[in-house]
């Protein structure tokens, strides 16, 4: 990984979206839902995880090798609606055909919404989902802002904290280390993150992540023992496909309530504007958080849903055996 972040361009790799452009849900989907299902099932000599471009589906398989999850649809797309809906029903009842009768698969997902297929397919799609065994999960609320148009606030971090972009594989081992003392992961999760966050960092042109560490430096009057510097917040801005997201930020409990979070976002905008980004994207996984980004400037654009299929042959004959 080295030493230095690998640099990729600066500039958008295709003309930067707005608030009104008609694939921004589709994009931004693809930031939270695509970005994050690679990287963090990314093939190696170890795992059984897979990622592949069609037909008939952009597909990633976990690294189980039971969990399948389609991106998107990548047949014909040219044929009426009625007739792509039918292709992508028929396509979807081989495959799970083939995993009963191969019991290989335990799940099937679809983020279902314009990232999987246009608009105008989804009601002819609707119908047919819930009689092949799917099952509509809770919609995943998409939240996005104009960067040129904010307001900041003009928060500022507390005197004893600096903000810094982390460029170093010992930063970005610190900015782990906060985000899984945050959410409570477990030590398998943090082990593949590292992996995603390290290819997101350095190791491609589709989307680039830039994280911030917000660290406490004691004053000079502190105790010898304590002028050790120590990150106590991490801000991650994501870049590519014309926008810029939130892709994640959390601070360590003694931190909370000093307006951190709101002026680490300020400088992420500031980022984004200067990369030529017209929109930041959002995505809460809690109620609470999405009321805490709203308060922030986030407005609600739009949603995706997960359906989910899952193989109940696999519990009952056993053939998948263990993990």
């Amino acid at each position: 990984m080295g030493n230095s972040k690998h640099h990729l361009p600066l500039e958008p790799p295709i003309p930067p979206l707005t608030l009104s452009s008609p694939n921004l849900i589709a994009v931004l989907t693809q930031m939270i839902w695509w970005d994050e299902l690679i990287t963090m099932n990314l093939p190696s000599p170890h795992n059984r995880a897979s990622h592949q471009l069609g037909p008939p589906f952009h597909t990633v398989l976990d690294k189980s090798g039971r969990n399948l999850h389609i991106l998107a649809y990548t047949g014909d797309t040219t044929i009426p609606d009625s007739h792509c809906a039918d292709a992508i029903i028929h396509a979807l009842t081989c495959l799970i055909q083939e995993s009963h009768e191969s019991s290989t698969l335990k799940s099937i997902s679809i983020p279902f919404g314009p990232s999987f297929v246009r608009s105008s397919v989804h009601s002819n799609l609707l119908s047919a989902l819930p009689p092949l065994g799917f099952s509509q999960g809770k919609p995943t609320t998409i939240s996005a802002l104009a960067t040129r148009a904010y307001q900041k606030k003009q928060r500022q971090l507390p005197s004893s904290l600096r903000l810094r972009e982390v460029t170093t594989p010992e930063e970005l081992s610190h900015k782990i280390a906060i985000e899984s003392g945050v959410f409570e992961y477990p030590s398998s999760y943090i082990n593949t993150l590292g992996l995603a966050l390290e290819y997101m960092t350095y190791g491609t042109a589709q989307a680039r992540d830039h994280h911030y560490l917000a660290w406490f430096t004691p004053d000079s009057s502190a105790d010898e023992g304590l002028k050790t510097e120590l990150p106590v917040a991490y801000f991650t801005l994501r870049v590519g496909r014309g926008v810029a997201y939130v892709q994640g930020a959390g601070v360590l409990e003694p931190w909370r309530r000093h307006g951190i979070t709101r002026a680490m976002l300020d400088h992420a905008i500031d980022v984004a504007v200067q990369l030529g980004y017209e929109v930041i994207g959002n995505s809460a996984w809690t109620d609470d958080a999405a009321a805490a980004w709203r308060a922030m400037g986030f407005e609600d654009v739009g949603e995706f849903t997960e359906w989910k299929w899952e193989n109940n042959m696999t519990a009952e004959t056993g053939a998948m055996g263990s993990q």
